[in-house]
């Protein structure tokens, strides 16, 4: 039996954390508002037939007692006097009844009952004054409801991605101390800055936009459909199946129009590029006398650029006038259809029904959007994700060996034994390298290609591997000793390392409170920077880092060097 293998959107964020703590309680509060939701438009419903109806109801003679069965024999109603005749002729003719045509129409309907029953207990909605009020305050009062409903769930939904975004923002940070040390050629940093900050937002929202709408859109489109069948199914269907059909041809013609004019925009980049590349060539073109053979050439791209560029806007004309073509004549299709029904057909179709069908049927727009938009959400945010797991699941290149022992501190000599190393990208940096460097001696490693240094200073303390050979601390291959007793007797300092953001006493001390003013001083002293420290703002108080004061590349370089001291 083949098991299911979770997306990297479910390895982030499991689809059982849905169903706990926050994204329940969101889930709850927007189905919750979405029944609130559902109760407006039944309020609405009523609303419309009383404006439609007028709280006028004629009845045939024989259905009066049916009438008085239904609201009982001794309900005070405000009744006609003209049309009082005698028996067997035409029936009573209510006036001012509130909600009275809609309780006897819908008698047979699901919801008959309950409305029923509204309406014999409270008399303020058997006349026509009164059942506004209380529709209009309904109104009102579940509106208010609805909106502290969905605030709730919104702030909920915020604070799940947040605490998603920060899990994902500590994992990496972690990870980047994992495998940090071991990027000789610096290139990952710019990948690790975008999943930091692009990437965990990107997802994080789309996240957000996901736990927002996923509890609330699928239930308001299934009320609108289901409530519109009960109204009146045979109209629904008739008004349903052209515009859906339309909206399908509509969403497929603007998926291949964009494809169109990503293509033609993919192309005029092209040319843009080619373009660019020729006001990089200044110096050559007049070096050589060029500028009209370069001349031509612009030319030549530039009409390309153009061509490729206006490619598009035709199809894309064409693609939005069809496709409002076709809605128009859906659209018509259907308030043809809705007005003949309604004209011949009034007893059954009524005009209530037919204003609360188009108003679900334009407001069913927003669900339909927002489910479509759902599907594009968990697309982004699955593919930010792939990105985020699968840089948090690879291996740090060193790691401790199983048995290492504990460094002794040097004091006879590091040799480097036929040493060999190759960077991430292929490169060979070392080849077969041999040295020697006696305790109690400086030594000076000078390299054309500053990685070749580089790659020497960062096999030291284990920050790498070497491809081949062997470094020897007093006769011990650092291969088999702990990293942390290693890397108690190296430290590496770059010329170009970030001071951190604080003061410029915890840089030295990397905020260790062990270390006092005196021995921070002692060590900027040793390193030639206690003089350019005394003449910042705030001496070793002074804040430098992303929000203080910045130094120059020497005053960092010497700051790095006391903070090694």
């Amino acid at each position: 039996m083949a098991s299911h293998t979770p997306s990297a959107f479910q390895r982030v964020v499991p689809t059982a954390d849905f169903f706990r703590g926050r994204s329940l309680r969101t889930l709850v509060y927007s189905i919750v508002a979405t029944l609130v939701w559902a109760v407006l438009w039944c309020n609405f419903y009523l609303f419309v037939d009383l404006l439609v109806t007028g709280g006028e109801l004629r009845l045939a003679a024989h259905e009066r007692g049916e009438l008085e069965l239904l609201v009982g024999k001794s309900f005070d109603l405000v009744v006609d006097p003209n049309a009082h005749v005698a028996a067997g002729g035409p029936g009573p003719h209510f006036t001012d009844s509130g909600l009275l045509p809609t309780v006897w129409r819908d008698r047979n309907r699901p919801w008959g009952g309950v409305l029923r029953g509204l309406f014999v207990r409270w008399s303020f909605l058997q006349e026509n004054t009164g059942a506004i009020v209380v529709l209009v305050v309904t109104a009102w009062v579940l509106s208010l409801i609805r909106l502290f409903l969905q605030s709730r769930a919104r702030q909920l939904a915020l604070r799940v991605g947040v605490e998603v975004a920060t899990r994902l923002r500590l994992a990496i940070h972690r990870q980047t101390l994992r495998l940090g040390p071991s990027d000789v050629e610096g290139t990952s940093q710019a990948n690790v800055l975008r999943l930091f900050t692009e990437d965990v937002e990107q997802f994080r929202e789309s996240l957000f936009h996901w736990i927002n709408h996923w509890g609330r859109s699928p239930l308001q489109l299934a009320w609108l459909i289901a409530m519109i069948l009960v109204l009146h199914w045979h109209m629904a269907l008739l008004c349903v199946i052209p515009l859906g059909l339309v909206w399908y041809l509509a969403a497929n013609e603007r998926e291949r129009t964009n494809e169109v004019r990503r293509l033609a925009e993919s192309q005029s980049m092209r040319e843009l590029k080619l373009l660019a590349e020729g006001l990089a060539k200044t110096r050559l073109v007049r070096g050589y006398g060029m500028e009209s053979f370069e001349q031509t050439q612009f030319q030549k791209h530039l009409e390309r650029f153009q061509q490729n560029l206006a490619a598009a806007l035709p199809a894309r004309l064409w693609a939005e006038r069809g496709s409002r073509a076709l809605m128009m004549f859906a659209v018509s299709l259907v308030l043809y259809l809705a007005g003949t029904k309604l004209l011949l057909e009034p007893r059954e179709f009524p005009g209530a029904a037919a204003l609360v069908i188009f108003a679900a049927l334009a407001s069913m727009i927003g669900p339909v959007r927002s489910l479509r938009d759902l599907r594009a959400s968990h697309a982004t945010a699955n593919g930010a994700a792939q990105r985020i797991t699968a840089y948090l699941g690879q291996i740090p290149e060193v790691g401790q060996a199983v048995g290492a022992k504990f460094l002794q501190p040097v004091s006879k000599s590091i040799v480097f034994d036929n040493v060999s190393y190759d960077s991430p990208s292929h490169r060979t940096l070392l080849n077969g390298v041999n040295f020697k460097l006696l305790a109690g001696r400086q030594y000076a490693i000078i390299s054309i290609d500053p990685l070749e240094a580089i790659a020497v200073a960062s096999l030291l303390p284990r920050f790498i591997e070497p491809k081949s050979g062997s470094i020897l601390f007093d006769g011990e291959d650092t291969a088999w000793v702990t990293l942390e007793s290693l890397r108690a007797e190296t430290i590496f300092v770059g010329g170009r390392d970030p001071c951190f953001t604080g003061t410029v006493l915890e840089n030295i001390s990397c905020g260790n409170p062990r270390y006092s003013l005196q021995e921070v001083t002692e060590a900027a002293k040793l390193t030639h920077a206690h003089n350019f420290i005394l003449k910042l703002p705030q001496s070793y108080e002074t804040q430098i880092g992303e929000h203080g004061e910045q130094l120059d590349a020497g005053q960092a370089f010497r700051l790095g060097l006391a903070r090694a001291a």
